[in-house]
């Protein structure tokens, strides 16, 4: 596991296995600065927290990638996970992290959740 990737102290990766195909996973989960969610006083006292539920979308990805993992430990297949966790969805940095200056060779495909109403 990589912490701060980027310059963000939220933005992490995580990888497993290795070869190809090298698969990522986008794991929003928030940790958006200025939001107050510090609970027992009655004074706002700015946190980095989750703030909307993409929280929930980074539990989901995670979700995924413990069942990509399971699949290359039981099969013994070649490939590389890696799990992208995308910090300040709304503030507009989430998956712009992961932009110029930084990218992951050989990356075949980044599959993202995100709800949508129906």
């Amino acid at each position: 596991m990589e912490k701060g990737i980027c310059g963000i102290p939220t933005a992490f990766s995580a990888s497993f296995g290795s070869g190809k195909p090298v698969i990522g996973l986008l794991a929003e989960h928030d940790a958006l600065s200025g939001l107050s969610q510090k609970g027992g006083g009655l004074e706002r006292e700015e946190t980095v927290s989750g703030g909307c539920g993409h929280n929930m979308l980074g539990a989901g990805a995670f979700a995924a990638a413990l069942g990509v993992k399971a699949y290359l430990e039981q099969t013994k297949a070649p490939g590389t996970l890696i799990l992208f966790g995308c910090p300040g969805e709304e503030g507009g940095r989430g998956q712009g992290v992961y932009g110029p200056g930084w990218a992951v060779e050989d990356l075949g495909r980044c599959p993202h959740l995100a709800p949508r109403r129906l």
